[in-house]
């Protein structure tokens, strides 16, 4: 992907379409809207659907007193009528009505439902223009704060850049996540922790092992610090079959606990887990017994993983004690795994 200097597509963009010198409200703007069209909602809902059907065959709304895709903006604004707009794509609304429009009516589009809390709907439509700038090889970014000044006021950077880097880590493009992440980080826009844990997982999903670090470790060092989810994730990514390394690990739930943050029956499960894998239920062992002893938090995944590896290593009387632990400790047994003794 063609990269490009932060704010130079935006540049770019005024410089061939430049927006009014004050941009009104996007209150006003949309009654602007409304009061050109002296319809019913039914009329003028059934108009805008027909527009959206036969996109195509317009060339040009230049002479158009009201925009081609604007009436749309208004009724979604009376109406939050999803089904009216979700078929619209936006490369077709480009190759119709030019880029300019139909990115101003679908930054509008995105205010009204963001204002509606549709924020699933809004990741939608940005879906939709980031999908397009990524099809014309061209970076995103600097396309950001444009869609927020042509909202008028309804939608926010931090919302809009933090809306791009979950579309773009929920469809596994990794690296324009992590570009845009760490470009609202430089803006000064404070990315929560749920996103930030979000993207670490798609990297760890994805094998980005030394992103997923780089990424985790900036978390320590600057902002948001992680939570227990975020080191779970990381105790994930050690104890996985690819990026195996129980050592590192180990180390992980140590760092946790000495941040103060307190682990979750999960991450020992999976610690558990992956002492087994390396062949050493006896460690595993020993590890429950101090969770045990600690009154720390395991559950009967941890004792199913257990089982699962002395039975693998053919300590079939040490899977039985183990068995027995789990009905003291009057957690359900798991039948797929408990009836390897039967």
């Amino acid at each position: 992907m063609i990269k490009s200097e932060p704010g130079l597509l935006r540049r770019a963009l005024a410089a061939r379409f430049p927006l009014p010198v004050s941009l009104p409200s996007f209150a006003s703007s949309l009654l602007s809207f409304d009061g050109q069209a002296c319809y019913s909602n039914d009329d003028v809902e059934g108009a805008a659907a027909g527009k959206l059907r036969n996109a195509k065959s317009i060339d040009s709304c230049a002479g158009d007193p009201l925009p081609a895709f604007f009436p749309v903006v208004a009724v979604a604004l009376r109406t939050l009528n999803w089904t009216l707009v979700q078929e619209v794509r936006f490369s077709e609304a480009a190759a119709s009505h030019g880029f300019p429009h139909a990115l101003e009516a679908f930054a509008m589009l995105m205010g009204v439902f963001s204002l509606g809390g549709m924020q699933r709907e809004v990741r939608c439509l940005l879906a939709g223009v980031l999908g397009f700038c990524r099809h014309a090889d061209c970076s995103s970014i600097g396309l950001l704060p444009t869609l927020v000044e042509l909202s008028r006021g309804a939608l926010g950077l931090l919302q809009v850049y933090g809306a791009a880097v979950q579309v773009l880590a929920e469809h596994l493009l990794v690296e324009d996540a992590l570009e845009t992440y760490y470009e609202a980080r430089r803006m000064g826009l404070q990315i929560g922790v749920p996103l930030s844990n979000l993207l670490l997982k798609v990297l760890v999903k994805s094998n980005n092992m030394d992103k997923a670090k780089c990424l985790f470790n900036n978390m320590k060092s600057c902002s948001p610090l992680p939570n227990v989810y975020s080191y779970t994730i990381m105790v994930h990514m050690y104890t996985s079959k690819d990026t195996f390394d129980i050592y590192e690990a180990g180390k992980i739930l140590t760092e946790m606990e000495m941040s103060g943050v307190k682990p979750n029956a999960v991450a020992y499960d999976m610690y558990i887990r992956g002492l087994c894998r390396a062949g050493d239920a006896k460690s595993a062992w020993e590890f429950l017994q101090d969770l045990q002893s600690r009154g720390l938090p395991c559950n009967t995944n941890c004792y199913n993983a257990l089982i699962l590896g002395f039975c693998r290593e053919g300590e079939l009387e040490n899977a039985l004690l183990v068995f027995q632990e789990l009905k003291q400790q009057r957690l359900t047994p798991d039948l797929d795994k408990s009836n390897v003794f039967y």
